[in-house]
């Protein structure tokens, strides 16, 4: 089990390698982690991703049979990676509802805004056997909803 992403947010118990972790155990799997911040800027983003500990575990997270992703609500992702008032305003203007992957979208399922980050992107689950969304609570409604529209595309 590897993390798809880096971490993002303060809390420990909600980081993609702490859930891969967790699962791993309760299944008596391996696991590796991806000890990153999921939103570093472009240049460190290229920087990171040329380290052979990285490229190993991204390579492993890209062969995968098996993909548990989390959906997002726009707003509530904005606030856990704490962007900048501005970007939220204009990920509004854009209608951004959810997102994924760092991919943010609208309730068409359409990538308005794509953040850089260190791991897998939405292209790298078209090979992936099984993929398990995971999402809950009203407030994620409209993401859960749009996202339909992004699988669907992706994965006729």
């Amino acid at each position: 089990m590897v993390p798809a992403r880096g971490g993002m947010g303060e809390d420990w118990n909600e980081q993609a390698g702490s859930i891969a972790a967790k699962i791993a155990a309760k299944l008596g799997a391996n696991y590796r982690l991806l000890h990153l911040p999921a939103n570093l800027g472009a240049k460190a983003v290229a920087a990171v991703s040329r380290e052979p500990e990285i490229r190993e575990v991204l390579q492993v997270a890209r062969s995968a049979s098996v993909l548990l992703l989390g959906i997002g609500a726009a707003q509530v992702t904005v606030q856990r990676q704490n962007l900048d008032p501005s970007q939220w305003k204009q990920l509004q203007q854009m209608g951004a509802v959810g997102e994924t992957f760092g991919c943010y979208f609208n309730r068409n399922g359409d990538i308005v805004y794509i953040s850089s980050s260190i791991g897998l992107n939405l292209e790298n689950i078209k090979p992936i056997g099984r993929v398990i969304v995971v999402a809950g609570g009203s407030n994620k409604a409209e993401a859960i909803l749009a996202y339909c529209h992004i699988i669907f595309r992706l994965r006729p």
